[in-house]
């Protein structure tokens, strides 16, 4: 193996915006195109440099109450820079699993995988918990926001079939395009 040299920086400290200072981050995408969550009266848009993430613990960021089963977006007051910005929840413990949610990749322009359509605006998901952290997870929402989360949960890859039993985690699938 080769040798690395340069300087690596941190541009997005949730410390800085938890009430107790202190929050880790369980999955994280940054969003690259402006993209609808959610269908009908219920939908958000995503822009361009928002951030959508999940955090190991309930936390309340920015004065918004999360749980680490939700899906929170964080736009930054000014593009780029993350010192400043609003919280959101995006999505609520989509699919009402009660799960950590672990990985996130949100769909960015519509694709197809394995013969499945995944549409822009659906969103992929891991989760803690034995029945639900060996595979990967499409929800498809028709409600975002908190108290308005609707859609739909299925399996889009169960490990067992490609011979995956172990914990998928967020950087396992991420490094695929979608």
């Amino acid at each position: 193996p080769g040798t690395t040299n340069g300087t690596f920086t941190n541009i997005f400290n949730l410390y800085t915006f938890a009430a107790d200072s202190n929050a880790d981050i369980n999955a994280l995408h940054y969003v690259q195109r402006t993209v609808t969550v959610g269908s009908g009266g219920s939908t958000f848009t995503l822009q361009a440099g928002d951030v959508l993430l999940s955090t190991d613990a309930n936390e309340t960021l920015g004065g918004v109450a999360v749980t680490s089963g939700d899906v929170i977006v964080f736009r930054p007051t000014v593009p780029g820079n993350f010192s400043a910005g609003t919280f959101s929840v995006l999505l609520r413990d989509p699919g009402g699993t009660g799960k950590d949610v672990q990985g996130i990749a949100l769909v960015e322009s519509t694709t197809s995988v394995g013969g499945s359509t995944l549409n822009a605006g659906n969103l992929l998901l891991t989760f803690q918990g034995a029945t639900h952290d060996t595979s990967l997870w499409r929800f498809v929402a028709t409600g975002v926001g908190t108290g308005s989360t609707a859609g739909t949960l299925t399996e889009f890859i169960r490990g067992s079939d490609i011979n995956i039993n172990q914990t998928i985690t967020y950087g396992d699938y991420k490094r695929f395009s979608v």
